[in-house]
């Protein structure tokens, strides 16, 4: 029954991390927007999350916390979210610009399947503005 469970499972992994409109000017607060997809065969249930914002490895104090509005993912399928984030501290928003301070994000996906199992997904991304001026993500994202 066990095996059964893991093949129909849900399986959500975050597919993009993006600032909508791009960071090019100082937006107060930046929109990011992430996207979501369940590989799995059975849809998600319940999803909530949390995600936390570092600048220089420093949380911020303005950072968004637990979003606990539920959102179901169908199998097969992808869904968007998005948050705000404000980057206020003197010289942050230049430094995360120009490459010399670092804007990272950690969070966790928490749901529930039919089988009335919970599942995490963990997600690091660090923005690139150097190179793509986009996010990468970082090792170590899972689906659990």
């Amino acid at each position: 029954m066990q095996s059964f469970h893991v093949s129909e499972r849900p399986y959500v992994t975050v597919e993009n991390v993006r600032f909508d409109p791009p960071l090019d000017q100082n937006h107060t607060p930046a929109i990011v927007k992430l996207d979501w997809h369940n590989a799995g065969r059975t849809p998600t249930l319940k999803l909530t999350y949390q995600i936390r914002l570092f600048i220089d490895d420093k949380e911020t104090v303005d950072t968004p916390s637990d979003f606990s509005s539920e959102v179901t993912i169908a199998s097969d399928r992808s869904v968007g979210a998005s948050f705000s984030i404000w980057i206020r501290g003197p010289g942050d928003y230049e430094g995360i610009v120009d490459g010399t301070r670092k804007l990272s994000i950690k969070g966790s996906l928490k749901y529930s399947d039919i089988f009335k199992e919970s599942h995490l997904t963990t997600l690091c991304a660090v923005y690139d503005s150097k190179v793509n001026k986009a996010w990468v993500f970082c090792p170590g994202n899972d689906v659990k």
